[in-house]
């Protein structure tokens, strides 16, 4: 309606005070209906239309005003943002907007909350947060901006010593983003996607959460900690993480890891970028977790894969996922020097509270799957000098191995890992390395030998105790101790063995027996005269490298009472009795076991190995070994003489086999007494009481034998 005064005027026209209080019906009727047409002819104002405002079908013309930005179905309009929107009827709906015009509001006087150009400013009639350059407010200050999106980054971030405040997502297009010496790139609810940003001293300053999709960061970077969650990584056993830890490996930069489980479908490589030592050590990368950082692997595949020089990697723990039990037969831990990779050399990396456990409780030794840690090397590659401290392997296959194909060796490492519960605790071919720890014999396969240190290396030291240890005999619940495989020598055990846990080239090697007679191989007490040197232990299986019996000076013969003959070379014993039965026995010291012989022993029967020695000597050890044919002697004695064997001894003892755990025997080890009293002649006695003849046979006899000096020792 144009003129409310004409509609006024129409009303006083037929609507008069008459005096008959009359008004006529047709007058009245065309003012009211005047009246109608021209309020419609506008628009009326109805009220606020919400999104779910149902109007109806107007009659005249009305309009609505739009409660907010969206879609308004009973009206079939849509109301944009940042816009006044209103809905006219005049027919049919239609959508009229407009936008708001704010006049800037202008101060006059001494005004306290005045824009003044430090912390607000106006900018194209609106008012903004300043932006602050470095050393505005004095020499210390940084520079502050706020990242808009309505300009590019590269003319926003232009300024060395400056906070930029990342507030909305910037996509880089696949472009590098070089950021000026010295800033600080503050997240504060926005992110940067698909390229590269170049650091030089930056900082980063946000939460653990995302801020980079698809971003390489490249340059120098002044970060304590990145994150994997910053690169997109969840840590809720869900979601694959495995492009995520990646990439913030890939920057160089310390990584921190959370106390989430991190699920892993592919290898993660952590590569020292050179090896060459600088002014910071060698430029190795830094990985750190907590003890409830933890890390699944869906694939067979090698968990972390560690090359180069420098990194370490610190409290983390490894394992597979549960589906893959039975599997899996890769290393949840490798460290790597091969000719395919870009650093073929890996050396003094640590390793720190690693700990490499099966997902799945084995009760009983069913069998396991994987390797906690394994070290690898091929060509010219050596692998030396690494650390691995306080770690721990549980429930695999194989707990560490040594896999070494290279020219220079898997060489000088250092093992302070306890290894518990796996069929293999130690396998390969390592050299000059340390192995410390308390260590558990996993349960014995039914199907193959499994051993605890299955070696094919020398010159290292296992300062280990392993405990559950078995034997290589059959029905043997626990894994056996030690093989010890081609050449290996130099090796040094601590541990006190028991000898039936143990095969393979044992010459050259350090092994102390075990000083507990159930535990024993071989059939001697604890603490007797038979033991080496009179001190208690057990024989020796293996001869000594020296033997001075085969001295010239020296003569072996054997006197026998009923004893049959069985079989002597009649070459090296041409000399025998009546009963064909060889007296002099001087070969038996020879070099070759080849010169063993065999006698008969029919019942009650004695055997006596009667030996001469030259004046002023004497015998510091005596060793007698066996073939495999070898009964039990119900007495041993051992007589000394210093006139002749038809004298009076100067000395006999009786050794006291009564309490002798055995079943045969395989060796006597004897320490002829000495003192003040000089022998030439020493007697050994083997007196048997069999009750069906038997077969002995005799492979070596041995000794130490030393002499007085005689003359003054030094001419005038």
């Amino acid at each position: 309606m144009a003129n409310y005064q004409t509609l006024k005027s129409a009303i006083q026209q037929v609507v008069k005070t008459n005096g008959n209080n009359e008004i006529t019906g047709a007058l009245l009727q065309q003012s009211l209906l005047a009246m109608i047409n021209s309020l419609g002819d506008g628009y009326q104002f109805i009220g606020v239309a919400t999104l779910n405002t149902n109007p109806g079908t107007p009659d005249q013309n009305v309009f609505y005003i739009a409660n907010e930005p969206g879609n308004y179905p009973n009206f079939g309009l849509l109301a944009p943002v940042n816009k006044i929107s209103l809905f006219c009827y005049n027919g049919e709906w239609i959508l009229k907007t407009f936008t708001p015009l704010i006049k800037q509001t202008t101060i006059e006087g001494n005004v306290i909350n005045n824009p003044d150009d430090e912390d607000l400013f106006s900018d194209n009639t609106l008012l903004k947060l300043k932006n602050r350059v470095y050393g505005e407010f004095g020499n210390g200050n940084l520079g502050y901006k706020i990242l808009r999106v309505n300009k590019t980054l590269s003319e926003q971030i232009i300024n060395t010593n400056t906070i930029y405040e990342i507030r909305y997502d910037f996509d880089l297009g696949n472009t590098t983003l070089t950021i000026p010496t010295n800033c600080v790139l503050y997240f504060n609810g926005g992110k940067f996607s698909n390229g590269t940003i170049a650091g030089n001293r930056t900082k980063i300053f946000s939460g653990i959460y995302q801020i980079f999709d698809n971003i390489i960061l490249s340059g120098s970077w002044n970060i304590e900690n990145c994150y994997c969650e910053w690169f997109g990584a969840y840590g809720d056993n869900i979601n694959d993480d495995t492009l995520a830890i990646q990439a913030a490996i890939n920057t160089n930069i310390p990584v921190k890891f959370l106390n989430r489980i991190y699920k892993i479908s592919d290898s993660i490589i952590v590569e020292s970028t050179a090896g060459v030592y600088t002014t910071d050590g060698y430029n190795g990368k830094t990985i750190t977790g907590c003890a409830g950082s933890k890390f699944i692997i869906t694939n067979n595949k090698s968990l972390f894969i560690v090359r180069g020089f420098g990194n370490s990697i610190n409290e983390i723990n490894l394992s597979y996922s549960p589906e893959l039990h039975g599997t899996y037969n890769v290393a949840m831990l490798e460290l790597q020097s091969l000719d395919t990779n870009q650093q073929k050399t890996s050396c003094y990396n640590t390793f720190e509270r690693i700990k490499c456990c099966s997902n799945v409780n084995l009760p009983g030794g069913s069998g396991y799957s994987g390797i906690g840690i394994r070290l690898v090397s091929n060509g010219l590659n050596a692998t030396y000098q690494n650390r691995f401290i306080n770690c721990y392997i549980a429930d695999l296959n194989k707990g560490i191995v040594i896999d070494d194909e290279s020219t220079m060796g898997i060489n000088n490492n250092l093992f302070i890992v306890d290894v518990s519960n796996c069929d293999y605790l130690v396998k390969g071919n390592p050299n000059a390395s340390v192995f410390i720890g308390s260590w558990q014999a996993g349960f014995k396969l039914s199907n193959e030998d499994n051993v605890c240190i299955d070696l094919a290396g020398s010159e290292n030291s296992f300062l280990s105790f392993t405990y559950d240890v078995g034997t290589w005999e059959a029905g043997s619940r626990m894994a056996p101790y030690l093989y010890l495989r081609g050449s290996s020598a130099n090796n040094n055990f601590s541990q006190h063995c028991d000898w039936k846990s143990i095969k393979g080239h044992i010459v050259g090697n350090i092994i102390t027996p075990t000083m507990i007679p159930a535990y024993n191989d071989y059939p001697i007490a604890y603490n007797t005269r038979s033991a080496i040197q009179g001190s208690g232990g057990l024989p020796l299986t293996f001869a000594p490298y020296d033997n001075s019996l085969r001295n010239s000076g020296i003569a072996i013969n054997m006197v026998t009472e009923n004893i049959g003959y069985e079989y002597a070379s009649i070459t090296l014993y041409p000399t025998r009795d009546d009963n064909n039965i060889p007296t002099d026995i001087k070969a038996l010291s020879g070099k070759a076991v080849g010169k063993s012989f065999e006698l008969k022993v029919l019942g009650t029967s004695k055997i006596k190995f009667q030996i001469t020695l030259p004046a002023n000597s004497w015998i510091d050890g005596l060793q007698l070994y066996f073939t495999n044919r070898r009964p039990t002697f119900n007495a041993l004695k051992v007589n000394q003489y210093s006139t002749g064997f038809d004298s009076t001894p100067v000395y006999t003892e009786e050794i006291d086999i009564s309490n002798w755990v055995f079943t045969y025997v395989r060796s006597i080890n004897l320490a002829p007494r000495y003192f003040d009293m000089p022998y030439r002649y020493i007697e050994i006695e083997l007196d048997y009481a069999l009750e069906a003849p038997q077969n002995v046979g005799f492979a070596y006899i041995s000794a130490i034998c030393n002499n007085e000096v005689s003359g003054p020792i030094l001419e005038e």
